[in-house]
């Protein structure tokens, strides 16, 4: 049964970038002796109100980016809510409490990212009007494009994965219109997804004729794409963080001040969509490219460091300025990746997998696979089977 000390975070879905931010909220709430209680919206026939009432809880985190709309009347009186990516509408309402993406600073690193001499326009593809993140990465990629003086097309489009078409047409008119070579910012992965779709349906070369740029950088989703997507990676983990620790003062300090949040983005991963700086780096892309021969035979950081020949803080500096991460995590993102690849064969062995990959415990790639994509192994080789294709 719910107790005194049960908090709520309210989503659509427990899937995708907002599996770190639960993770790391439900850390965060327990260290302070609270339990956090995640209400699916798209997963329950029930109406939200009854569900929050069932769980009578004393503070929640509410996802306002997943498009549920919202009600105050869903919630008690007195139960302080913190707004996680708030949409426009809540946005409007001046909440107390907001944790904010810092869409401006990645509408920042995705300009920086394309903005190169050959290109002869820019372009931001994302959600409608109605998307406040969305609108605050479009409005300053905007800006920044506007004042290089060449052509700026923002494209707003209500869409969805399951019927992508009017995205899609959306993208072959803009292709008919603007000068090419075009910088195209995706608001997101899935997006940008789209945005490769339609160049090779026009027969349009990837960064030749449109240099791309995504946002969320879950790794084997971007790596698998074709080319493989560069892509600005959000600090989800510390997301879930501000909110619950936000929250919990909320609730324990009923006169807390409103309080207004932004986590930063954590930086660009270079893929072969765009340009990218990495290419004027040999020695990063001479390390990237031993780390995916490699990183399955127990390869470590320290053996990246000796194959560059530099020194230890060298190469991390360098890795962390062209690939956007440090070498672990490039390390453990190869890994990863071949563990995927290995799940897709229905006749290897799940146990097995960890030593093929390069780890030597089966628990901890258990729990990092979990923490990564929200499931276990063994539930996403059935999801793929079920679904016939690659669950990332």
């Amino acid at each position: 049964m719910p107790s005194s000390k049960t908090l709520l975070f309210v989503t659509d879905l427990r899937a995708g970038s907002r599996i770190a931010v639960i993770t790391a909220a439900s850390g965060c709430a327990h260290a302070a002796g609270y339990e956090l209680e995640v209400v699916e919206a798209q997963r329950t026939a029930r109406p939200l109100g009854e569900i929050v009432a069932f769980w009578n809880p004393v503070g929640i985190i509410f996802n306002g980016s997943a498009g549920l709309g919202y009600r105050a009347e869903w919630f008690p009186k007195g139960v302080p809510v913190v707004h996680l990516d708030p949409d426009i509408d809540v946005a409007r309402m001046n909440p107390d409490y907001t944790v904010e993406n810092g869409d401006a600073a990645i509408g920042e690193l995705a300009f920086k990212a394309l903005d190169r001499p050959r290109c002869k326009s820019y372009a931001f593809v994302g959600w409608e009007r109605s998307i406040n993140w969305s609108n605050t990465r479009a409005d300053r990629f905007g800006e920044l494009a506007s004042k290089s003086g060449k052509p700026f097309f923002a494209l707003h489009v209500g869409w969805t994965m399951s019927d992508p078409q009017p995205l899609v047409d959306r993208l072959h008119r803009l292709f008919a219109e603007a000068p090419l070579p075009c910088g195209v910012f995706a608001a997101n992965d899935d997006h940008a997804a789209v945005v490769l779709a339609v160049c090779r349906q026009e027969g349009l070369r990837v960064p030749d004729d449109v240099s791309l740029v995504g946002v969320d950088d879950m790794a084997p989703f971007c790596e698998h794409l074709s080319p493989p997507l560069t892509s600005i990676a959000a600090d989800f983990p510390t997301a879930g963080r501000l909110a619950a620790q936000l929250l919990v003062k909320a609730v324990e300090n009923p006169a807390l001040a409103p309080a207004h949040l932004v986590y930063p983005p954590c930086g660009v991963t270079y893929r072969d969509t765009t340009s990218a700086p990495v290419r004027a780096d040999p020695l990063v892309a001479k390390a990237l490219a031993h780390i995916r021969r490699h990183a399955t035979e127990g390869l470590r950081a320290a053996d990246v460091v000796a194959h560059m020949g530099v020194s230890e803080r060298t190469a991390e500096m360098r890795f962390r300025r062209h690939a956007g991460k440090s070498i672990t995590e490039c390390i453990t993102d190869a890994r990863l990746e071949r563990a995927l690849a290995c799940l897709a064969n229905p006749r290897q062995r799940i146990d097995a997998i960890a030593n093929l990959c390069g780890w030597s415990s089966p628990a901890h790639l258990k729990h990092l696979f979990k923490a990564r994509f929200g499931c276990s192994m063994r539930d996403w080789r059935k999801a793929r089977n079920a679904n016939g294709e690659r669950r990332t």
